[in-house]
């Protein structure tokens, strides 16, 4: 039987690792790059409520950054990815999303059920070398603060 979750899914784990592919590829002693990519629209029942989402300056902008003796210099911008993931995804789980140009705060009035405001804590990644599988491992770690209308946390 056909299962078109698994099958995204797959794109999407293959994408990743396309893109890993290409920023190790090169060996170079620094490396700067911008992650783009393509997140497929997940299988979900929305939830009926509608929601406002607020992106901060950190996640929009968000990079990962390295400077040991493997990795010289490296610098993954990844926030702008981090917001289209989001983008893609919250329009599935809930009936409306409205995106949001300030934060949530005490005593604010909104005819929205909830506020999300996501960021990224941590952002790893392995390379097969040091896995020793054939395989690229990515590990991020979000937090996701939810907020009334009212702005209450």
């Amino acid at each position: 039987m056909n299962n078109p979750g698994k099958d995204k899914s797959g794109a999407w784990r293959a994408a990743c690792g396309a893109l890993l592919l290409a920023l190790v590829a090169g060996c170079a002693p620094s490396l700067n790059m911008k992650v783009q990519g393509e997140v497929p629209t997940p299988v979900l029942t929305r939830l009926p409520l509608n929601m406002g989402v607020y992106y901060s300056d950190h996640i929009r902008n968000y990079t990962y950054k390295e400077n040991s003796a493997e990795r010289h210099n490296w610098s993954i911008a990844s926030g702008a990815s981090q917001v289209e993931m989001f983008e893609q995804i919250l329009p599935s789980m809930f009936r409306s999303v409205q995106q949001l140009s300030s934060p949530p705060s005490a005593g604010m009035n909104s005819s929205l059920d909830g506020i999300l405001v996501p960021d990224i804590e941590e952002m790893q990644f392995s390379l097969p070398s040091e896995t020793k599988l054939k395989l690229y491992e990515v590990w991020i770690k979000y937090k996701i603060g939810l907020y009334d209308n009212h702005g209450g946390h």
